[in-house]
Parts: structure tokens; C-alpha cells; sequence
């Protein structure tokens, strides 16, 4: 776990170095790419060190509170979600490119993406905002 945790950071890390580069800044994939990697960050600190530190320690980040297990919750959930439809926007985005190559143009813009992956995340946690009145702790 801590070696998925290690390199999944560096890759990540890598990916957004290279992904906000100017010259990287021009295709509507490169920010699906570049949420998506920030994404997936966060599902390996929230998911994947979690669960590490709780085999190392015994000490599970959920069990802290009420409020920290909901919000903490809420966040996996919207980053898990995220990832996965991350994909789905960049597979959408390449076969408008492919498909039809001279509407991409105006289908595929940077700021229909940037505002794609904005609807995508407000989405996300309105989908799983019910964690916030359904989920609490039993001692």
C-alpha cells in the first residue's frame, strides 16, 4: 500500500507538472486530464493512506467524529466518482475529435471543459450529499 500511495503521488505529481505547461493548455483533454489527475490524488490520500495508517497504527481517520466521518466520506466518494467520469468526459472528448473533426472545434473548447468538469464535481457532491444526514457513528 505505502508503494501504490509513493508512486501514485509521483505519477500524479508528474501529470499535473507536465499538464500545466503552456504548451499543454490548449486541448480541452489536457484539463480533463490534468482534473483527473488531481482527482485520483486525492482518492490515494483519502482512500489508499487512510488505510494504510490504520494497519500501521490501528487509528481510523473515520472514527474521529461524526462530522469528520461524513465530510471525510462525502470527499472519497466525490473524488471516486470524479475519476470515474473524468474518464468518461475524455473518452466523449476524443471521439467528438475523431467523429467530427470540424465541430470539435466548438464542441471540445477549453472553457466547455473547464465548465464540464466544474457541472461534474458540483454533480458529484449533490449525488452523495445524503452521506451528510445518513452516515454517523454508533459507539
Amino acid at each position: 500500500l505505502p508503494i501504490i500511495v509513493f508512486f501514485g503521488t509521483i505519477g500524479n505529481g508528474l501529470s499535473i507538472r507536465v499538464l500545466l505547461r503552456r504548451r499543454m493548455r490548449g486541448k480541452s483533454v489536457y484539463i480533463y486530464l490534468l482534473v483527473l489527475s488531481c482527482s485520483d490524488t486525492a482518492v490515494l490520500y483519502f482512500s489508499a493512506f487512510k488505510t494504510w495508517i490504520y494497519e500501521l497504527s490501528n487509528w481510523e481517520l473515520l472514527h474521529v467524529s461524526t462530522e469528520v466521518c461524513k465530510v471525510s466520506t462525502l470527499f472519497i466518494l466525490v473524488a471516486l466518482h470524479c475519476s470515474s467520469w473524468l474518464i468518461v468526459l475524455v473518452t466523449i472528448d476524443r471521439s467528438v475529435a475523431v467523429w467530427s473533426p470540424l465541430r470539435a472545434a466548438s464542441l471540445c473548447s477549453l472553457r466547455q471543459a473547464w465548465c464540464m468538469s466544474g457541472l461534474l464535481i458540483l454533480a458529484s457532491v449533490v449525488y452523495n450529499a445524503h452521506v451528510l444526514w445518513t452516515f454517523s457513528l454508533y459507539y
